[in-house]
Formats: structure tokens, sequence, C-alpha cells
């Protein structure tokens, strides 16, 4: 196992990597959660049994050797950065070591990180190293000032040990740099930003008058957005390709599907943030230009799209294509042939598991009698 994993670390970086007993240990830990019954444990990275171009475990793993530490003093300039996390991930205060002056392109992917590369991205997920405290309640304030900084603010962390990460087999999992407990933490304060806009509307939004697309590649990933005058309805699609994270080893294209009527949705949408971080970039275009609008987004993830990065990667996304140029049509019908041009899944696909699309083009409005 060590010996293909050196091996193939050698040859993503062109150069020879000794691996040291000790980081030979490290690797069997970041390994360890992998199932017995996995075809990583066969494929070693070497196979590329899943299907994807690239091993995702090994450019985690290459990444995360090029920024290891085995310091427990942390010194550098958070984002500012505090990871909050789900079930197991603890709460984070996270700082790039010795890195100072504006690391706000860290943790702030707006307009920045929809341009990078991959690589460059799951890099400076590993350096952001987190110290999180064992009882929140005694460091709760730290956190909260740290995290409303305007600017990024110099940190000082005392960690109980040395930071250590694990690299899970999980298509839920997005890079996340290593982690240690937090004994001690001292910080330069800055100015806060407390403001809170509230914007309020007396009258309805009008409607947008024609069919609005706009559409953003990234990553592996084609983004269409659609606009349909009428009132405001949301439906975010997916359709992920076998090889993709979220597809491993299927052998058929899934389409996953949720939606909100004027009223809104009561539950949890099962596609989960992306869902709601498409939504916000949406909205934020459709108030700005005090508009409403009935809003499709169709999402297409190929196989080169490796690994989950985040739900950023949807929300900047979103915006960068609201921010081009629209096609504009005046006829639902000119939709379909677009569609066919611009996507590899055919229309009928994407009304067969949604149901905006389908409506849009089906229902009969009063005015279609006159």
């Amino acid at each position: 196992m060590f010996f293909t994993l050196s091996t193939q670390l050698e040859h993503m970086s062109g150069s020879v990597i000794r691996v040291p007993s000790k980081k030979l240990a490290v690797i069997s830990s970041l390994m360890e959660v992998i199932p017995g019954k996995s075809i990583c444990v066969k494929c070693k990275g070497t196979k590329l049994l899943c299907g994807k171009r690239e091993c995702p475990i090994l450019v985690k793993i290459s990444s995360y050797f090029k920024h290891a530490s085995s310091k427990r003093n942390i010194e550098g300039a958070s984002p500012p950065s505090v990871f909050i996390g789900s079930r197991s991930m603890r709460v984070s205060i996270q700082v790039p070591n010795e890195k100072f002056g504006d690391t706000s392109v860290y943790s702030n992917p707006e307009g920045r990180w929809i341009h990078m590369d991959l690589k460059e991205i799951v890099d400076m997920r590993y350096e952001l190293i987190g110290g999180y405290p064992e009882k929140i309640e005694k460091t709760i304030d730290e956190i909260r000032e740290i995290n409303l900084s305007k600017k990024s603010v110099d940190v000082e962390m005392t960690l109980k040990r040395a930071p250590r990460s694990k690299i899970e087999l999980s298509d839920e999992i997005q890079p996340i740099g290593p982690s240690a407990p937090l004994l001690e933490i001292d910080y330069s304060q800055r100015g806060s930003n407390r403001s809170v806009e509230k914007v309020y509307y007396e009258e309805d939004m009008p409607a947008i008058e024609e069919i609005r697309i706009h559409e953003f590649n990234a990553l592996g990933n084609r983004f269409l957005i659609i606009m349909f005058p009428g009132a405001w309805k949301y439906e975010s699609m997916e359709a992920w390709y076998p090889g993709t994270t979220w597809n491993p080893f299927g052998k058929r294209t899934y389409v996953l599907s949720d939606w909100e009527p004027f009223s809104g949705r009561s539950t949890y949408a099962q596609i989960g943030g992306c869902y709601y971080a498409a939504r916000l970039a949406v909205l934020e275009k459709l108030v700005s230009e005090k508009r409403q609008a009935s809003v499709l987004i169709l999402r297409e993830a190929y196989p080169e799209y490796l690994m989950p990065l985040g739900v950023w990667l949807v929300r900047e996304s979103v915006r960068e294509a609201l921010s081009r140029e629209a096609v504009k049509l005046e006829e639902v019908k000119d939709l379909l042939n677009f569609l066919r041009y611009k996507l590899r899944i055919p229309p009928e696909e994407w009304m067969k598991n949604g149901i905006l699309l389908r409506e849009i083009l089906q229902q009969k409005r009063i005015t279609d009698f006159f």
C-alpha cells in the first residue's frame, strides 16, 4: 500500500517524495476510514477503477503533505475563517500558518475561486489549520469577534497536539485542513462589520417580460439559469454523470430535483445546501432589479468534477452566470431547441424528473386562447 502510494505521489509531483516512518503512520491514519470492501483498496490509486481521470484521495494526500505541520504553536492571519461543521466536525478557528496580511482569499470564494484550478483550491483548504475548543462556551466570544471582523485577523493559537486530519472516502466531504484541540488563543482586534441591511417593498415586484437564459461552466459543471415571466417559483435540478462524486459507480446519469411554489417550502431540500446556495444568488439578482420570475436551474456535473468542493461552487457559478448577458427568447417552444443544443441531457428527461419545466411547457393560460 505504502509503496504504491509513494509511487503515485512521485508521479503527481514530478519528483521523488521520501516518506519517513512517522509519515507512513500518518498515511495509515488517513486511510483507515476506507471500508474494507471498497474498490479503493483494490485500486490503490493506480487503476482508476472509479472512472475518474485522477485519484481524488491521492490529490488530497499530496496536498496534505505539502502543507503538513507538526507545530503546536500556530501564527498567521485568519481570513477571518470559522469552520462550523456538522455531526462529528467541530467548530474551529482556521489560520494559514505563517501567512500574514490579507488572507481573505482562503475563505472568501466570491469572484475568485470560480476561476481557479481545482488543485489550487484543495491546497488552500489544507493550508488552513483549525483550532477547536473542547468546550465551546469558553471561547464563544473570541470565535464571534474573529468571525465578525471586516479584515484578516492576526491570530496566535496554542494547540494541544500537532494538527492532523482524516481523508474520508465520502462524496459528501470536501477538503478540510488539519485541526487539533485549542488550548490558548490570542488575536488582534479589528473593526467589526455589524451592519445589517433590510429592504422592504410595499408593492409586489413586477415579473420579467421575456424568457432569460444565463450560462456558466466551471470545474466540470455546466449551469443554466432559466427565468420565465410569472410569479416566483423555483426549482433546482442536478444531473450527475457516471464517474462523478454523487454517482461514482453508476452506469447511467441520475437526475435530482427539488422545488418550491410561491408560498415556499416547509421541509429541507433533499439536494441540500446547493439548493439554497443557488436560490440566494438568484434572489440577489431579482431583488437588485426589483423583479420576480419563475426560475429553473439546470446543472450537469461531468466526470471532470473530481471531488466535492462545497456549496460555494454552486453559489458563485450562479452569480457568475447571472452577471453575464442573457440569451432572451420570446416563445417557450424555442427553449426546447436551445436546451438540446446546450445540454447533453434532452429536455424530455428534465421534464420527466422535474416539475417547473413541464408545467410551463404544458400548461394553458387564459391568454393562450386569445
